[in-house]
């Protein structure tokens, strides 16, 4: 039986208090549909109450009903090569899809058959086998890994992973709605699967809704089958104008109309949906659909109890009688030393446990020494650095401290960049940062149960606050080429440890940013001390490259979508991303602005001195 080898499959941002993003102008008024059948309505969403109903959507995207179900499929039961079936699954261009067990491993499954009437088409059969090799060789957290391919008493199949979820055509179907951020965690990662196909040079057109499975687990989105793969479909150019529409329209249709910031959703989709003014590529679809994302984070604190709404005790009176809480005094003095003396063994029990899993301090003065000499940049160009000394770790919230206190006693003017306009706060104060001190100072716990400290890296600082702290502190801003140097070492890789995300634990990442992870993946629902994942390291010994929050560079490229306006590049994922690859850049943030996923590090072009020394 030819079989097809198959790469395994890989793992799946956030934020301190910031104001909330201003509210969108609300949409026009929108006519009611007509009422001709079958055709149909424009809009299924229900507008939220108080709130102007989203836009009318041109009825040409409007997407033709489904097919009907086929009746019970002979195949289940069946035995096809070392898989058993059980149940059918959809049906598609090619044939249908069945869950299915994997017998000597006890691993479930999903088998895509090639329908009979193929069978007798070589040129078919050689098609379905030649995609399903192709897929195989694939590896993306948003496409469906495909396992094996191959024929078995005449019929051909492929194997590929199960993902226990619903399709989007179902979800659309479906009374349930979704909220503005699963809108756009399907919008996004859609994309990101169509862009690593064109990278790869595969051809494919617009994705229909049955062939995006939506994981009930973490919502993720995965592409899966090839129906769009055929060349009917049109090829893929890199244009969210004819990849996009068709899913925009689902999501349209999905997407809660009464949920708060659902109307910035619409207008992404709205502009979608136009094909007058056309996104001029995915790239820049995903860059804005991300920039839209990080302005729902909002951080979740846990507060403690105050002591006035504790209860009080309440003491019966009981005229002419002494209560029986004074009769039986003597007992209660040895039940309540009992309950104390417990109430003591469970805090120091704590406190031992709690000094036995807290992290140690970070060592967040160390330099790590980066050789001078070629690397492999970005898809394949050779570049070439000189040396130079690179801090280990992201700047902390306690180094940013001992700058920030320097500058408000004595100003900035030994430590501003030449170029700083006069209206930035020379005190380069971050958003927020009264109460990032005082949650440190007590150590108050966020979402994920872990109190902030002052190890956890520096965030909502512009870059003129970066590049002052840089100069006080000795250094400067790594160009982008030394900074993805430091984080992927020589010979290319995709991410600081190797070429893909082969455990969830090893980096701080976006997987778990939602309301059933929150946090559980990786150990931090936002920000993590910066020496908490040591899986998140480069060849050079750098940490938090990949992942925490993304950083400053000092080089400077046109502002996207708006090319007049010059901007300093970031790199880096953070929190708050699910794709964090070390050759992502970013260039939609102006100089002036911070992120609450936003920090730096610094570099010195000579050793540092020695500490103690």
């Amino acid at each position: 039986m030819p079989t097809v080898a198959a790469t395994p499959v890989v793992k799946p941002q956030a934020a301190a208090p910031t104001a909330p993003p201003p509210e969108p102008p609300p949409a026009p008024p929108v006519e009611a549909p007509p009422a001709v059948e079958p055709a149909p309505p424009q809009l299924l969403a229900v507008p939220a109450q108080h709130e102007e109903p989203p836009p009318p959507v041109p009825q040409e995207f409007i997407p033709p009903p489904p097919p009907p179900r086929r009746a019970s499929n002979p195949m289940i039961g069946a035995v096809l090569g070392p898989y058993a079936i059980k149940r059918v699954l959809g049906h598609g261009n090619w044939g249908s899809v069945f869950e299915a067990v994997q017998e000597q491993v006890n691993r479930t499954v999903a088998i895509k058959v090639l329908e009979p009437e193929l069978h007798e088409d070589p040129a078919k059969v050689a098609q379905f086998s030649s995609l399903a090799s192709r897929m195989a060789n694939r590896r993306h957290n948003n496409l469906v890994a495909v396992y094996e391919a191959g024929e078995f008493g005449g019929v051909h199949y492929y194997a590929r992973e199960f993902i226990e979820g619903r399709t989007l055509q179902e979800i659309v179907e479906s009374p349930q709605k979704l909220s503005p951020a699963h809108t756009l965690r399907v919008l996004m990662g859609v994309a990101r699967a169509l862009l690593y196909l064109l990278h790869h040079h595969i051809a494919i057109g617009p994705v229909p809704g049955k062939n995006i499975l939506v994981d009930t687990i973490n919502g993720e989105p995965h592409v899966c089958g090839f129906s769009f793969m055929d060349g009917t479909s049109g090829e893929l150019g890199s244009s969210a104008a004819t990849e996009m529409p068709q899913l925009a329209q689902m999501l349209w249709n999905a997407l809660d109309p009464a949920a708060p910031q659902s109307q910035q959703v619409y207008g992404l989709l709205r502009r979608l949906l136009d094909p007058d003014h056309p996104f001029p590529s995915l790239e820049h679809l995903l860059s804005e659909a991300e920039a839209l994302e990080r302005t729902f984070h909002k951080p979740v604190v846990k507060r403690a109890k105050s002591a006035s709404a504790q209860r009080p005790a309440i003491k019966p009176i009981m005229p002419g009688k002494t209560p029986l809480s004074q009769r039986l005094q003597k007992k209660h003095y040895i039940m309540g030393g009992a309950v104390a003396g417990a109430v003591v063994l469970a805090v120091a029990g704590w406190f031992v446990f709690q000094q036995f899993t807290k992290l140690p301090p970070a060592d967040v003065e160390t330099f790590i020494q980066v050789p001078a000499g070629e690397f492999i940049y970005q898809s394949g160009e050779k570049k070439t650095t000189k040396e130079f000394w690179i801090s280990k770790y992201e700047v902390t919230i306690g180094q940013y401290r001992k700058f920030w206190t320097r500058v408000k006693e004595k100003g900035d003017k030994n430590y501003a960049h030449p170029k700083q306009p006069k209206n930035v706060d020379t005190t380069h104060t971050p958003v927020n940062w009264d109460w990032m001190q005082a949650a440190c100072e007590a150590g108050q716990q966020l979402g994920d149960g872990h109190p902030i400290t002052d190890d956890y890296p520096i965030f909502n600082v512009t870059y003129w606050d970066a590049w002052a702290y840089a100069k006080w502190a000795g250094g400067r801003l790594p160009t982008q080429e030394e900074w993805e140097k430091a984080a992927r070492g020589t010979d290319g890789r995709l991410y600081p440890w190797g070429n893909s995300l082969d455990d969830p634990k090893r980096a701080n990442t976006g997987k778990d940013y939602d309301d059933i992870n929150r946090g559980r993946i990786d150990g931090y629902l936002q920000w993590a001390p910066v020496h908490a994942h040591p899986g998140d390291t480069s060849p050079f010994g750098v940490r938090d490259m990949a992942a925490n929050v993304c950083e400053w560079t000092d080089s400077w490229v046109p502002m996207l979508n708006n090319p007049k306006e010059q901007v300093p590049i970031i790199r880096g994922g953070s929190w708050a991303d699910t794709e964090v690859r070390v050759t992502q850049r970013q260039s939609n943030v102006m100089a002036h602005q911070g992120r609450n996923d936003l920090g730096f590090r610094i570099i010195r072009d000579t050793a540092p001195p020695v500490v103690g020394k």
